[in-house]
């Protein structure tokens, strides 16, 4: 888990020793050389490890496919009344393409039901937020979106919002789709947002297939954002099962600090644990910094860098075969913007608000290489036409 205190943590399985020598048993006497005491067990030892190899990279190979399943969107009534109403956008970052991109969808389908969008940005600070929401309601929003904000961090706003019938969507930010309890309580209604235990386990998956089963991983999370330590948990839990003598080391980032302290923290990691060959902060808003972390301390040559959101910036330093960064995981982010007003106008309408879960796909050089890197980037996740079904089931088209 991430330790919010920021300061270090490690964990590491312990490597397989196996020793010459003959075993005794209760009953029976097995003798044994020291070619056959030794080579059986490093040949076991080995073949587990190969194995692990193996499986990431058959799991690694259907996560690169672009996702191929259908929307179930049950259809809407009432959606053409809600022409002129204002939804709230609420962003955690908007100088992150990864947010200017969900903004993007979020504007687009608005667009498409006549409605307006107001957009606001904590720059990752909860009591901006808070601030923010207190504004929407006090203009009278008939929804809000909130994009990246713990909702437990601003409670009492929502709490309010709640209190003047305006619906609050939570957008990448929590682990699932589905709205725990106790946030659905005080006015969370809805969830948008990627599967934090997929995004772990593709992210380890890739290590352990790109490393062969010799990683020491680096994990810088951001307890900013709610899916930090699921994302973490997973990715440590795949690396385990897959790769036994992989290990990794954790720290915290908050987003507040990532001017002022990512880049010395990455260095110091990299200087203090030697044996660290990839480094994985949260998101790859952070990679940049990180990596000039890694150069800083003259660590390039060794340290690989894996993260999540597939920005296209960072897709462009994986394709380049020069850049520390090696692979990301990212969905449709524009879709993901979509599925959010989709929860909107299913609260606006009375209908039930189902909450989305994003595919993603994970992308390195290999996959990358296929890309044509200057088309819009929501072309390289298939061609499911998601507009047509939203449009469709909101009775506009």
């Amino acid at each position: 888990m991430t330790d919010r205190s920021g300061s270090l943590t490690r964990h590491r399985v312990a490597r397989v020793v196996v020793a010459t020598g003959c075993v005794v048993g209760s009953v029976l006497l097995i003798s044994c050389s020291s070619n056959s005491g030794s080579g059986g067990g490093s040949t076991g030892a080995s073949s587990t490890a190969s194995a692990g190899v193996a499986q990431a990279e058959k799991l690694l190979a259907a996560q690169q496919l672009p996702p191929t399943a259908q929307l179930v969107l049950s259809p809407v009534t009432g959606a053409a009344a809600l022409r002129g109403k204002t939804i709230a956008y609420i962003s955690s970052g908007l100088s992150f393409p990864f947010s200017q991109e969900v903004l993007s969808g979020t504007k687009a389908a608005a667009a498409v039901l006549g409605m307006k969008v107001t957009v606001t940005d904590t720059q990752g600070d909860p009591s901006a937020a808070s601030s923010q929401i207190d504004q929407a309601v006090g203009l009278h929003s008939s929804a809000i979106i909130l994009q990246g904000t713990d909702p437990t961090d601003v409670r009492a706003a929502i709490e309010d919002a709640k209190a003047a019938g305006i619906p609050v969507v939570s957008v990448a930010a929590l682990p699932e789709a589905t709205v725990p309890a106790t946030l659905a309580s005080f006015g969370v209604s809805a969830s948008v947002t990627f599967s934090s235990a997929e995004a772990g386990k593709q992210l380890a998956d890739f290590v352990v297939a790109n490393s062969n089963g010799n990683a020491d991983v680096g994990i810088i999370g951001s307890s900013t954002f709610p899916i930090s330590a699921p994302t973490i948990a997973a990715f440590k839990s795949e690396l385990e099962r897959l790769c036994p003598s992989c290990s990794t080391v954790e720290q915290d980032s908050p987003e507040t600090q990532w001017a002022t302290t990512l880049q010395s923290q990455a260095a110091s990691m990299v200087i203090s644990h030697p044996d660290v060959n990839y480094l994985f902060p949260l998101v790859d808003a952070m990679a940049a910094t990180v990596k000039a972390g890694i150069a800083s301390s003259g660590a390039s040559s060794r340290v690989k860098v894996v993260s999540l959101n597939a920005s296209i910036g960072d897709l462009k330093a994986i394709a380049s075969g020069t850049d520390p960064e090696v692979a990301d995981v990212g969905g449709p982010n524009v879709r993901m913007g979509w599925a959010s007003v989709d929860q909107v106008v299913r609260l606006l309408t009375g209908a039930a608000a189902n909450g989305a879960t994003i595919p993603q796909m994970t992308f390195d050089a290999a996959s990358v290489s296929k890309l044509d890197l200057s088309k819009p980037r929501e072309t390289f996740f298939g061609t499911y036409d998601y507009v047509a079904a939203y449009e469709k089931s909101w009775g506009m088209s």
